[in-house]
């Protein structure tokens, strides 16, 4: 009864405390922190910090860890690895050296007692990394390297924490360091090499949501247990957990939205609450030494973070406000801290004031990060998203016509990853009978697909429309809404053909289907098909091949930057077939400044060569086509034989087919005509 009651009141709140101080304009996180301090055993003893709350907060940590490394853009963090390096090596030696001295001089501290306060100034946690997910910058440069070297920092901390407690022990040994090597190496094997291929085989075999879900725990607890086992905090497991899945769980996924909810409802509220019942206010009644620990404590911690973001900021040339997210982010102590001091107190190298001391500072550390994140990321998105991208364009829209139940979800995963709501990108599912006797067929799958939408949190509007001619029906409604892009399913089966001199007469015959056909004769809008063959997240590779004159097109560029959203949310690698022109042109854009695109060109000089591509593609590669309306600058007469190519030599991968968006042709034309 006494755990379901502290449950209760924990539940209670994570409920109201986060919603009152949004009121006040205060970080929740300040206020679940206060909230733990009320309810604690040395507050009004409300509350007992038991077993079952302190595994939930345990959870909650390494929830915060897994979920900074699986929402990290790995693109940004490869392009970044001299920032991350710098910063890591600054944030954890800053404090270490002058936190050294300080404990040494000015606390009076022996050797080894310093170096263990010292590794608990170089830790950090990142307490404040949900206020970064809220705000949705989490692709921001500032964040990429933070997290990175927050990483370094931790683990060169939790060695050296390791290696002062073996050697005041006296077990720093060669059978101690054989130890840590060997189960160190089977931990990264394992947690970086074998759990995502056991997972790619789950997510491809299995569309349960509740099994991979269950999976992604799975793996979380595995990493952190394997993490203790070779003598680390597990809170490096889960990062790396979290690092190792971040390709197969794209950020606007319905898996990844399921990720963030259980943890932002329970897992890390609980963490936070947990930390303050660990404060005990009338430390400050004991004397005047606990309070001089306590401030030297603070201020050290504090000002050695800011030097170390400081002299980042120079390095990397950021902005204030990046500056302040840096220092926001890496200047919370929580878990390592603490581990640090209890094992330091149980040694005999700390006294109650250190212990007493590390609290408080805990409690300072935290409040300082979460306001300064909270300020300095809400200036960080205010200049990301101004309030004229907040409003829905509908030429930015996406128009989804459904049919096939098999394939969408497939569909809907794919328009989750292009339309990003962040640019102001809408989602519109539609479904055309041809008759009203089949409207409540309709309107099932719709529902379907809205509690598909809901899961991933996105807002979808769905309409249905009776047609004669379900083409008509979808161009209609294309042209009422306004869309800016139809992305349609292709329900063609495997062509069965052998006869490969077919290639050169009677392809004309083999399309994509009625439909997609008088679509594209019939809309000037892009038009993006897709066969999926495998779940979108499971793709390793994108293969894109470009015709000549592409780049001449009028939607050239707004199919670069679709093929760039699905690339940074897939985290794949892309492979680009285009002629040198079309390439260099490519590579141009992938320097652009905050767009940076990693990915291999290869010449693709005449589109007869365009079978070439077969010999390359492997199993979980994913061919993306561009394509273009006979008539058009690109257009070239092999394209016709394209449905037959893409069902015959590809008929085992998923492969995507994209027609840019065209001036005056099909019914604008008729209408200028």
């Amino acid at each position: 009864m006494t755990s379901i009651l502290n449950i209760t009141i924990i539940v209670a709140l994570i409920l109201v405390v986060p919603v009152l101080f949004r009121q006040l304009r205060l970080p929740s996180i300040v206020g679940l922190i206060l909230a733990g301090i009320l309810i604690g055993p040395y507050g009004f003893q409300i509350v007992e910090r038991d077993s079952v709350i302190d595994f939930l907060s345990k959870i909650g940590l390494y929830y915060i860890m897994f979920t900074s490394g699986i929402e990290i853009d790995i693109n940004d963090f490869k392009r970044e690895r001299r920032n991350t390096i710098f910063f890591g090596s600054l944030t954890f030696a800053v404090p270490l050296v002058l936190g050294f001295f300080v404990s040494v001089y000015v606390l009076r501290f022996s050797v080894l007692s310093s170096l263990l306060l010292a590794a608990m100034f170089a830790s950090h946690t990142l307490m404040a990394y949900p206020v970064v997910s809220r705000y949705g910058i989490q692709k921001n440069s500032a964040v990429g390297v933070t997290i990175g070297g927050t990483m370094i920092a931790v683990t060169l901390s939790l060695l050296l924490i390791a290696g002062v407690s073996s050697f005041s022990k006296g077990e720093l040994t060669i059978t101690y360091l054989t130890h840590l090597i060997v189960f160190s190496a089977i931990f990264i094997v394992v947690v970086l090499w074998i759990i995502p291929k056991i997972a790619h085989f789950v997510f491809r075999q299995f569309n349960d949501s509740i099994l991979q879900f269950t999976f992604v725990l799975l793996a979380i607890f595995v990493g952190v247990l394997l993490s203790e086992l070779a003598g680390l905090e597990g809170i490096l497991g889960a990062f790396l957990v979290g690092l190792a899945l971040n390709r197969l769980i794209p950020n606007l996924s319905p898996l990844m939205n399921r990720i963030s909810f259980v943890g932002n409802a329970i897992f890390i509220p609980v963490f936070l609450i947990s930390i303050g019942m660990l404060v005990d206010p009338s430390v400050f009644l004991d004397g005047v030494e606990t309070w001089f620990v306590a401030v030297v404590m603070c201020l050290t911690a504090l000002a050695t973070k800011w030097i170390a973001a400081w002299l980042t900021q120079l390095r990397c040339i950021y902005s204030t406000n990046q500056r302040q997210l840096i220092f926001g982010l890496s200047s919370a102590k929580a878990a390592v801290s603490l581990a640090s001091v209890m094992i330091g107190y149980n040694l005999n190298l700390f006294s109650a004031d250190v212990l007493n001391g590390t609290v408080v500072m805990i409690l300072v550390t935290c409040t300082v990060s979460s306001i300064v994140t909270e300020k300095s990321a809400r200036h960080i998105a205010q200049q990301q998203n101004p309030e004229n991208r907040n409003t829905l364009s509908s030429t930015h829209s996406i128009l989804l016509p459904l049919a096939n139940p098999d394939n969408m979800e497939a569909l809907l995963n794919l328009a989750f990853i292009c339309a990003d709501p962040k640019q102001g990108m809408g989602i519109t599912a539609l479904r055309v009978v041809k008759n009203s006797n089949l409207l409540p067929s309709a309107e099932e799958q719709l529902v379907q697909a809205t509690q598909l939408a809901q899961s991933a949190e996105r807002q979808m509007s769905c309409y249905t429309q009776v047609a004669a001619n379900v083409a008509n029906g979808i161009a209609d409604m294309s042209n009422r809404l306004d869309s800016g892009e139809i992305i349609i399913g292709s329900n063609k089966t495997e062509v069965q053909l052998e006869d490969t001199n077919m290639l050169k007469d009677g392809m004309r015959t083999i399309t994509y289907g009625n439909v997609i056909t008088h679509l594209l004769n019939n809309q000037s809008k892009q038009i993006t098909i897709y066969k999926p063959k495998q779940p979108i997240n499971t793709i390793t590779t994108m293969r894109v091949a470009i015709p000549a004159g592409a780049e001449r097109e009028a939607g050239f560029y707004a199919i670069y930057d679709r093929i760039y959203q699905m690339a940074a949310q897939l985290g794949c690698s892309t492979i680009f077939y285009a002629q040198k022109q079309t390439t260099d042109l490519l590579q141009t854009l992938g320097s652009r400044p905050k767009k940076e695109f990693h990915a291999e060109y290869n010449n693709l000089e005449d589109w007869e060569d365009f079978l070439l591509i077969a010999k390359d593609i492997k199993h979980d590669d994913m061919l993306v086509v561009v394509q273009a309306r006979k008539g058009t600058i690109s257009y070239n007469p092999l394209f016709s034989k394209m449905p037959y190519m893409l069902y015959r030599f590809f008929k085992d991968n998923s492969w995507v087919v994209i027609y840019p968006e065209q001036q005056g042709t099909g019914q604008q034309q008729s209408k200028l005509i």
